[in-house]
């Protein structure tokens, strides 16, 4: 595919879409039992982390108190807990760990951890998804 058939075919996807970021989502993620296990607030807090995911920048997506206020949690407790859900299904993967006016960073599990330099990230980049939310086969 030349350059510009590459070009015309990405604005012709864009428009059709509507505009605006898109999300991949890989069908055997959604179909997992992973996903279906998640609580509601769980869900809901996996939506709100894929809003901030962009290209190439997977790795450096936060779930702080005062973003997650904004969109609508009322509970500490009940983000926290959704966040530690989520890491326990690998459906997130920390990729730093937050601190003195540092926020927690996270990785969405079903694509591979990209470089970002500017946010100092404790995980190194994956050349392919981790996939920790997939069940372990032994042998």
């Amino acid at each position: 595919m030349s350059k510009t058939s590459r070009k015309t075919a990405l604005r012709e996807a864009r428009t059709a879409r509507g505009g605006g970021h898109f999300l991949p989502l890989r069908t055997d993620m959604l179909a997992s039992e992973a996903l279906a296990k998640l609580s509601p607030y769980a869900c809901k807090l996996l939506l709100d982390i894929c809003s901030g995911w962009r290209l190439g920048r997977n790795g450096a997506m936060a779930a702080a108190w005062v973003w997650a206020k904004e969109r609508g949690w009322k509970s500490k407790q009940t983000l926290f807990g959704a966040i530690a859900e989520l890491e326990a299904s690998g459906l997130i993967v920390r990729t730093r760990q937050g601190g003195m006016h540092k926020p927690n960073l996270f990785a969405l599990g079903w694509l591979a951890i990209d470089e970002c330099p500017d946010m100092q990230l404790d995980h190194r980049p994956t050349s392919g998804p981790l996939d920790y939310w997939k069940p372990q086969q032994i042998g």
